[in-house]
């Protein structure tokens, strides 16, 4: 056949709605002569905990553990060419771009771990308790005096990036060969935690990449 798909799907929910996860992934192979090898292999998935862990902080005669809700997306894309020009004379090319963001929402600290009632363990921090200081980090008034009690940094990550590997090889004689390898790497990461495919893409591609060029020589001697 010169044409394969294959498609999968996974979705699972947590109890008392604490997480969820939706992924999807999917591969195409196309062959258009024996020589050449063309595949595509996307996958994407989207995940939400209520419980992620955040940091725990000490203040007077306390601890608050604080924890959050994260919205989670991945994106991969998965290129593969493999083309033999003939027995001697072989290309391959990999090259896979990778996106991760994820969202922090919903702050609140640990009160009654063992509580019944799912609701009853957690309070979650009102506008009044919780703010974006001046330096982009959330302040959290915890005892309600109106001066805050503790601080931490905004969570919210988008990460992208980009490998990629060509490879060459020539058999100039029987045994004896030249590997060529050009590798590209190329990442970025903010704060924003939003998810945008078009710009995403973009932010990545226009990111400075690391190049990096390989030779390897293998001889035969005796025959």
């Amino acid at each position: 056949k010169k044409f394969y798909f294959d498609f999968g799907s996974r979705q699972a929910w947590g109890y008392d709605g604490i997480s969820r996860v939706k992924a999807y992934d999917a591969g195409f192979t196309y062959r258009p002569i024996d020589a050449l090898e063309l595949a595509f292999h996307p996958y994407y998935s989207f995940s939400e905990n209520n419980l992620q862990y955040v940091d725990q902080f000490n203040y007077g005669d306390k601890t608050d553990y604080v924890l959050a809700n994260i919205q989670q997306s991945t994106l991969v894309f998965r290129f593969m060419i493999d083309y033999n020009i003939s027995p001697t004379f072989t290309i391959q090319y990999y090259g896979s771009p990778f996106i991760s963001t994820g969202k922090y929402s919903k702050f609140k600290r640990v009160d009654v771990p063992n509580a019944a009632n799912y609701n009853d363990r957690f309070h979650e921090f009102s506008s009044s308790e919780i703010s974006i200081d001046a330096n982009g980090n959330y302040a959290v008034d915890a005892n309600g005096d109106g001066n805050a009690d503790y601080s931490f940094g905004n969570p919210n990550f988008n990460f992208k990036e980009f490998q990629s590997n060509l490879v060459l090889r020539w058999e100039f004689t029987p045994g004896s060969m030249l590997f060529i390898v050009w590798t590209q790497n190329r990442v970025h990461q903010d704060g924003f935690g939003t998810f945008t495919f078009s710009g995403d893409m973009k932010q990545l591609f226009e990111t400075y990449p690391r190049d990096v060029l390989m030779f390897k020589l293998t001889y035969r001697i005796f025959n």
